[in-house]
């Protein structure tokens, strides 16, 4: 490599301290860190950097296999001798002493030269490389700039919020045990409506859907068990179906903690309420979706009517939503309250004064025949004896896929002697001045042998209050045959009717119990 010293900045007699200089400083000044990555400055210094290397090596080598001067002729004092040399040159052109001098300062002067030049080139590239690199990110990005005064508020505003710990999830028999002490049922004085609520607060507060307390007149809440109380109403939202109301008799309360963030997609969650008025249920399931600009959150758990106002929890039995619709067409399409809104909701009526609810302006009609058999509040009229006038309500009506279990709720009005009969009885508890009216009994219909099971019956005042609440315990239910030309016989006839069954003859009259299991 004959230019390695013109590479290197250095004659061709420089001794290897000389070299080593010059091949830092070459090495510093094509570093190719100091360009643009991928620029043509950065192409170039990498080019220059391995010549530059491969002109040190050439220079080292040949710096090193040149003749040196005998260390023993440094010892001694007698002279080295050496060839003369006779020189013939023409006249007037003797060599002089001045010209080995002149012509190593205009080698110096041609070096220096040479280095300022490839200094200069090296910067040029370097700018030009670095403008070239800045275009070609700019054509490459075309997305807005950013402002940076925007995201340096948005980092210190998430770094001044508070670390919210993470709790950690619970199983299921622990939610259940921390949640339904929360939940309430609330009973209605008009159409028999039955709904859930939960206490969000230690004070009495409960939130609930409108459409629960929706021209009641009185809201009765029964806790978990507890004992019933009466509630006013702090604040309602109609549009959002939302209500919060607060014991008339403050006391402490268990509650639940509205979540402040929403809950993900496939997260697991439990509803907590009393569907068709069985207290304590729980069912789990998964969130399925977000709708309505995520004001809605669906989920699978099974609710019924009566779960509206519960409470949706997550494993760490954080409130992620309140059941307030599910649709009939569809399979486990359940929908929520989002926990944002309920939030909202809950912050802007939490301090209002508590009031009763307005009075309607007049008392809902008993249900009435039309012409097509129906009646209104969609009961359909079943038989009428000496003792009962017996309405199956359709809307109550609940079976799953495939099962052959039905519930539903029936509506019997008693003649006025049955009244008399049941006001004589101790178990009946009426105030002065009140009449006892409707009784709804529930039931539960097994069709692949057509017996059934008597769940509950509540009786009704005529002023739309509850004269008795009656139940099998768990430990007493049991199937049973109806019996033939009985009221439960044409209950189910008509059931059947409605579900496109055929109820099956059994020979055994009856049987104690079984388990749906």
């Amino acid at each position: 490599m004959k230019d390695a010293w013109l590479h290197l900045g250095v004659s061709s007699d420089a001794g290897m301290e000389e070299i080593e200089r010059a091949y830092a400083i070459k090495r510093r000044l094509y570093d190719s860190s100091r360009f643009a990555q991928y620029s043509q400055a950065w192409d170039e210094a990498r080019k220059m950097s391995e010549i530059i290397e491969e002109a040190y090596h050439y220079a080292k080598e040949a710096a090193s296999s040149a003749p040196t001067r005998p260390e023993s002729a440094e010892r001694q004092d007698a002279p080295i001798e050496r060839p003369t040399v006779t020189l013939t040159t023409p006249a007037g052109l003797a060599p002089s002493r001045e010209e080995p001098k002149a012509r190593a300062h205009w080698t110096a002067f041609a070096v220096g030269a040479l280095a300022v030049a490839v200094f200069c080139l090296a910067g040029v590239l370097f700018f030009r490389g670095r403008d070239d690199r800045v275009k070609e990110l700019e054509a490459a990005n075309q997305t807005p700039s950013i402002d940076f005064n925007a995201a340096l508020r948005e980092v210190r505003e998430e770094a001044s919020r508070p670390a919210v710990a993470a709790k950690p999830a619970m199983d299921a028999e622990a939610l259940a045990a921390k949640g339904l002490p929360s939940i309430v049922r609330i009973e209605t004085d008009v159409n028999n409506k039955l709904g859930s609520g939960f206490f969000v607060s230690n004070r009495g507060d409960i939130l609930t859907n409108y459409h629960v307390i929706e021209g009641m007149r009185e809201i009765r809440v029964i806790p978990h068990g507890g004992r019933a109380s009466l509630a006013l109403v702090k604040g309602i939202d109609p549009d959002g179906d939302m209500a919060l109301l607060v014991l008339r008799e403050p006391r402490e309360t268990p509650f639940l903690k509205i979540s402040e963030t929403m809950p993900k997609q496939g997260e697991a969650v439990m509803a907590l309420g009393n569907p068709q008025g069985l207290d304590s249920t729980v069912s789990n399931g998964i969130v399925s979706g977000f709708r309505v600009d995520g004001r809605l959150v669906q989920f699978t758990a099974p609710i019924s009517p009566g779960s509206s106002g519960g409470a949706l929890i997550d494993a760490r039995g954080e409130v992620v939503g309140m059941p307030t619709l599910l649709l009939t067409e569809g399979q486990n399409l359940n929908f929520a309250i989002a926990p944002t809104v309920l939030r909202q909701f809950f912050a802007s009526v939490r301090d209002a004064t508590p009031r009763p609810m307005p009075q309607p302006k007049a008392q809902a009609p008993a249900p009435s025949q039309t012409q097509d058999g129906r009646y209104k509040e969609d009961l359909i009229f079943v038989r009428k004896d000496k003792s009962y006038e017996i309405y199956l309500d359709v809307n109550s009506i609940i079976r799953n896929e495939g099962s052959p279990f039905v519930s539903f709720r029936t509506v019997w009005y008693p003649s006025e002697e049955m009244k008399e009969r049941m006001a004589a009885d101790p178990n009946f508890h009426l105030l002065p001045g009140k009449e006892l009216g409707r009784a709804v009994l529930f039931y539960e219909v097994d069709f692949s042998d057509g017996t059934f099971m008597h769940l509950r019956t509540v009786n009704f005042c005529t002023d739309g209050s509850i004269a008795r609440d009656w139940r099998w315990p768990s430990d007493k239910l049991k199937w049973e045959r109806p019996e033939k030309g009985g009221r439960i016989e044409s209950l189910m006839s008509v059931l059947c009717k409605l579900s496109g069954e055929t109820t099956p003859k059994v020979q055994t009259p009856k049987r104690p119990s079984k388990s749906k299991d």
